[in-house]
Formats: structure tokens, C-alpha cells, sequence
């Protein structure tokens, strides 16, 4: 939509010692990966080998160094300035290392990587509407009620553990902003082009939010950003 490149959204490489836990590791290897994504977007291409490198710190430190191996590293400097082929390669690193905790019965981690990603977007979106009244954007926001409660049933089964009952607690608070936001989802048959082998999805969606409501949301998302990333940028 033209947003300008806003560096000031993003969680500094430098709170990357801050992290001690398993726990604040795994989100911020999320973050950090929006992050990177980010900066990737707008071909930043120091800022993104700065986070490329924290993001194999915290793979490292997490056992998933496999995903984010010396051979990945070199093949993204390799491709600086080729976007589609750099944000493929972050993607790449992040499967792999999703399948690996998962096949080693590590959901939990797993899980967490992906509530940062989610939350350091859902961040740069609301920041976003700040300055930009757009309504495409508005309704994705909308879109992710459902997303939340998703997220909810994911970190759950740990709620015994306090860090994830806390987090817990903020994304109820979350989940309650939501509330009231009307959506009407209208299913239309996808166009299929059997010769170029595609499929275009027509079905769309319709939704009511109104300013207050992504006020509130934009400040459940900073909270639950301050809990993770001890930041409130």
C-alpha cells in the first residue's frame, strides 16, 4: 500500500542478550524472523544480514542450527538484492526448523516461534493503520480473530507454566478485543485454468471494524509485544 520503511517498528538486534529463556528465545526467533521478513521487503540488506545473524544465534541456542547452517547463511549474502530469493530461503530455514522440533517432540517451541512471527506482524500492521487508513489492511486485522483463538489453543496445554499463563492472559485480553467485530464470508467458485495450471480463489470476505476497536487491538498487541520483546516501540 506505499507504507515507507519504518526501522523504528522493529525489536533491536541489541535486546538479543536479553533473552535468557527457552521460552523468550523461541518467541523472538519468531520476532525476529518477522523482522527479518520485513527488512528483506524493503531490500534493507544490512539490516537484514544483522537479523539474519541473530536469527542463527537463537536457532543455534534452540538446537535447530541445522535450519540455519553456515551453507543457508552464505547462499542468503549470495542473493542479497534478489528479494523473492531471500525471503524463499528465510522460509526454507523456518520450515526445517519448525519439522525438526516437531519430530523431536518439541511443540511447545515450535508453537511459540510461531505466536512471535504472528505478534511482530500483527505489530507493523496496526502500526501501520496508524498513518494509513486503508481498508484491505483493516480487514486482514479483522480477519484474525479467528487466528487468535488458534494461537490460544496452542499455548494451552502449558498454562501450568507461569511465562505461558501470563502470555496466556494477554492473548485473552486479545481475544476479548475482538469481540463484536462482524464478519460475513461469501463463498464464490474458484476459477480454475486447467492449461496454466491455477486456481483463483473468488470467495471473499466482508467485515465490521470500527476505529475503536482497532485502537484497543493495537494496544493488545503492544502489551503482549512489551511481554515478549521487553520493548513497546
Amino acid at each position: 500500500i506505499g507504507a515507507p520503511f519504518n526501522k523504528s517498528m522493529l525489536n533491536p538486534t541489541g535486546n538479543l542478550t536479553g533473552y535468557s529463556t527457552k521460552f523468550l528465545k523461541a518467541l523472538n526467533l519468531g520476532v525476529y524472523g518477522a523482522d527479518l521478513g520485513y527488512v528483506t521487503m524493503y531490500d534493507q540488506t544490512q539490516d537484514a544480514l544483522s537479523y539474519m545473524n541473530s536469527v542463527k544465534k537463537l536457532g543455534d541456542e534452540l538446537g535447530v542450527s541445522s535450519a540455519f547452517n553456515p551453507a543457508l547463511m552464505q547462499r542468503f549474502q549470495a542473493n542479497f538484492g534478489k528479494k523473492d530469493s531471500m525471503l524463499s530461503l528465510v522460509s526454507v530455514a523456518y520450515r526445517q526448523s519448525d519439522n525438526y522440533l516437531k519430530n523431536n517432540k518439541q511443540n511447545d517451541l515450535s508453537g511459540l516461534i510461531l505466536t512471535g512471527g504472528w505478534v511482530e506482524t500483527m505489530h507493523f500492521v496496526t502500526n501501520v493503520l496508524k498513518s494509513k487508513d486503508n481498508d484491505e489492511i483493516k480487514r486482514r486485522v479483522a480477519e484474525q480473530k479467528t487466528t487468535v483463538q488458534s494461537i490460544l489453543k496452542l499455548l494451552s496445554p502449558y498454562a501450568s507454566d507461569k511465562q505461558y499463563a501470563d502470555l496466556i492472559a494477554k492473548f485473552n485480553d486479545l481475544s476479548a478485543a475482538f469481540e463484536g467485530i462482524e464478519m460475513k464470508y461469501t463463498y464464490q467458485k474458484p476459477i480454475v485454468d486447467a492449461d496454466k495450471k491455477t486456481t483463483t480463489i473468488t470467495s471473499n470476505s466482508e467485515v465490521k471494524i470500527s476505529a475503536e476497536q482497532i485502537k484497543t487491538i493495537t494496544e493488545k498487541v503492544m502489551a503482549i509485544r512489551a511481554l515478549i520483546s521487553g520493548t513497546n516501540s
